[in-house]
């Protein structure tokens, strides 16, 4: 059997002493180390510290299989909590946080951009201008950074991790409205912006890599649409699983705003799916794609506004028939609990297969969540995975 091991690493936040407590960490049968992308917890015996930790101390956690001392790093936390507790073996702390880097992308803020913001180069950390949606997402990034304690890193990016183009080359174009929004963190406001609505280029997946590179990657290419690796749920591998087939997030009436006409009258189109309505209830949705017209009258110049409209309408009816073909039909979610691994990446594609579930033809599903657990009966890893646009659209 492969060895298993894990190492932690902390820093007191008070004299930037760095302590290798692994052999501090208390491991048993129903507690012991566990971490995801975002959090970690795990519990240390009073007295076996150097001294006692603090909050905001910070927390480095590795995994890996082998006889020699981890290197992989799962993950690299911030201490938040502490709490402590007494049995006959003696004074425990429990000791909790999250990811150093998404705490920043934690902080709120308001923020106002108008329709053709521009965040220029001389102001972007990697001297890039950026128009539009990347544009926001670059100064929030920086906006971000300045919240955090002296010496800590900053989230970084550049021209491969936050591209300033569209997926076909060219500059975003100007966001289909002004943004504003209120108090709310800093990673709200990139999912938000994150969405098809905002991007007019699909949807994107955002991540904090482990050498604290802030990645901004459009879910339309690969290996994001692509799957990396394929398994079979009855494997050697797979210690568990749990299957979900149901209907989630339903959409079934759709109200789309295509955009301004010559006269600058909104082109509203209106989509409904009457079974989906009569077996889940009515289910609203209001989509922004004002690019439709802003690109159907930029390529056919000189049509009178009738004509405009009405070809508007037709090709918003398209988009809306994609939607609730999309979100009106049965979705996949799948819990896999692995061996200890660290080859999963969150927001990639896997394939399954899995004669117990009837699927001979491989099932796409998107990874949205990792959990590592690291306790007396070793490492297990949990993964938890779900159809989405992109991955249900491909097999539509």
């Amino acid at each position: 059997m492969i060895e298993q091991r894990y190492k932690i690493e902390w820093t007191s936040a008070s004299d930037s002493s760095t302590e290798d407590i692994t052999e501090a960490v208390e491991i048993n049968e129903d507690e012991g180390i566990e971490t995801t992308v975002d959090k970690f917890n795990f519990r240390i015996l009073m007295g076996s510290m150097s001294a006692t930790p603090a909050i905001r101390d910070l927390i480095k956690i590795y995994f890996d299989e082998g006889p020699d001392t981890p290197t992989t790093l799962v993950m690299d936390g911030e201490i938040t909590e502490l709490a402590h507790s007494y049995n006959v073996d003696g004074t425990f702390i429990v000791i909790r946080g999250m990811n150093r880097l998404e705490r920043l992308l934690n902080s709120p803020r308001p923020f106002t951009a108008a329709v053709n913001f521009e965040y220029a180069a001389a102001d972007a950390q990697d001297g890039v201008a950026r128009h539009g949606v990347p544009g926001i997402i670059a100064n929030l990034i920086d906006l971000a950074n300045d919240t955090k304690r002296e010496g800590q890193t900053d989230i970084t990016y550049d021209v491969t991790s936050l591209p300033p183009t569209v997926i076909g080359g060219g500059a975003f174009p100007d966001l289909p409205q002004p943004y504003y929004k209120d108090w709310q963190s800093v990673f709200e406001h990139i999912e938000t912006l994150s969405r098809n609505e905002w991007t007019q280029d699909g949807h994107y997946v955002f991540f904090l890599d482990t050498s604290n590179k802030f990645n901004w990657v459009p879910l339309d290419s690969a290996p994001y649409s692509d799957p990396v690796s394929s398994f079979v749920l009855e494997g050697n591998d797979v210690i568990g699983w749990s299957s979900f087939h149901a209907v989630f997030d339903v959409i079934n009436a759709v109200i789309m705003n295509a955009g301004k006409d010559l006269n600058g009258n909104t082109i509203l189109a209106f989509g409904l799916d009457v079974t989906s309505m009569g077996q889940y209830g009515i289910k609203w949705k209001y989509e922004f794609r004002e690019e439709i017209a802003n690109q159907y009258i930029a390529q056919n110049p000189g049509e009178n506004n009738d004509t405009v409209r009405t070809a508007v309408k037709a090709l918003a009816a398209i988009e809306i028939n994609k939607i609730l073909a999309l979100y009106g039909n049965p979705r996949y979610k799948l819990d896999l609990t692995m061996l200890g691994s660290t080859s999963f990446a969150k927001g990639k594609v896997y394939s399954f297969k899995s004669t117990e579930l009837g699927w001979t033809v491989s099932k796409k599903l998107r990874l949205f969540s990792i959990q590592h657990i690291f306790n007396t009966n070793g490492w297990t890893t949990s993964l938890h995975f779900e159809e989405d646009d992109t991955t249900i659209g491909a097999a539509l």
